[in-house]
């Protein structure tokens, strides 16, 4: 094999950056089902179902928020933006995990009797329940390509180099 030939096989940034792309969505695919499974198992323990019915609902109300305004096909209208990559921030239901299972903690630690900390542990077991199923949402969501959006509703993903006039980024799908 000549060296040209050895250079051509070399993979191209191009094939790196889909592939580290590919894996990425693997990987928040198999963190969402495995998410959505631990939530379904603390529901079904816990006889929380509100809880799994909120947690996966809810961030994608958000789309409510643009309802009447005018957009394309494929983009979030520009009201709705804001709301909609708040939902969908990992961040926020991974801090409510954190924030609930101190409550837990709290509940366990300061109620010694089995009554009392059934009846404490009942609102930090919800939020719980509802943050490890919000997570799950925003990991499937990723999985499937759709992330946070730009100020102008299009996908991150989808945003290419050009912009209009207006500094916003254009659809490439044009």
């Amino acid at each position: 094999m000549t060296a040209g030939r050895q250079e051509h096989d070399r993979p191209t940034r191009r094939t790196r950056r889909r592939d580290g792309l590919r894996a990425r969505r693997v990987a928040w695919l198999a963190v969402g089902v495995a998410m959505s499974a631990f939530a379904v198992y603390e529901v079904v323990v816990h006889d929380l179902w509100p809880a799994i019915l909120a947690c996966w609902l809810l961030p994608d109300l958000t789309f409510l928020m643009g309802a009447g305004q005018g957009h394309e096909p494929g983009q979030l209208p520009p009201r709705a933006v804001p709301a909609y990559n708040l939902a969908h921030r990992p961040l926020l239901p991974l801090a409510l995990i954190a924030l609930a299972l101190v409550a837990l903690l709290a509940a366990r630690l300061l109620n010694q009797d089995q009554v009392g900390f059934e009846a404490a542990r009942r609102v930090p077991l919800y939020l719980y329940t509802a943050a490890i199923g919000w997570f799950a949402h925003i990991a499937v969501d990723r999985g499937f390509g759709f992330g946070l959006r730009t100020a102008a509703g299009w996908q991150r993903n989808e945003v290419r180099s050009r912009r209009d006039v207006t500094g916003d980024a254009v659809n490439p799908r044009r």
